[in-house]
C-alpha cells in the first residue's frame, strides 16, 4: 500500500464517528486475527556460513559491554 493510500484511508478514519471508529476496529482487529498478517520465525542457520565458524560462548563474552570499558567518546 502506497503512502498515499494510507494518508486518504487515515483523512477518512477521522470524518467517522466514535461509534464507525469502533467498528472499524473490530473490523482491522479480526481481520489481524484471522491471518492478516503472518508471524514468521527465523529459521536456524538459515544465514550459516559454512566457510566462518559458529560464534561461541566465548567469543560473546569478549563482545560483552563493561562498565569499565571507554565510552564512545573515549572518555
Amino acid at each position: 500500500m502506497a503512502t498515499s493510500e494510507m494518508d486518504i484511508i487515515k483523512r477518512s478514519a477521522r470524518a467517522l464517528s466514535r461509534d464507525e471508529k469502533l467498528q472499524l476496529i473490530e473490523f482491522l482487529t479480526k481481520s489481524l486475527k484471522n491471518g492478516g498478517t503472518r508471524s514468521t520465525q527465523l529459521t536456524y542457520g538459515k544465514y550459516r556460513d559454512p566457510a566462518r565458524p559458529v560464534s561461541t560462548s566465548d567469543d560473546f563474552k569478549m563482545a560483552e559491554w563493561r562498565e569499565a570499558d571507554i565510552d564512545a567518546n573515549g572518555n
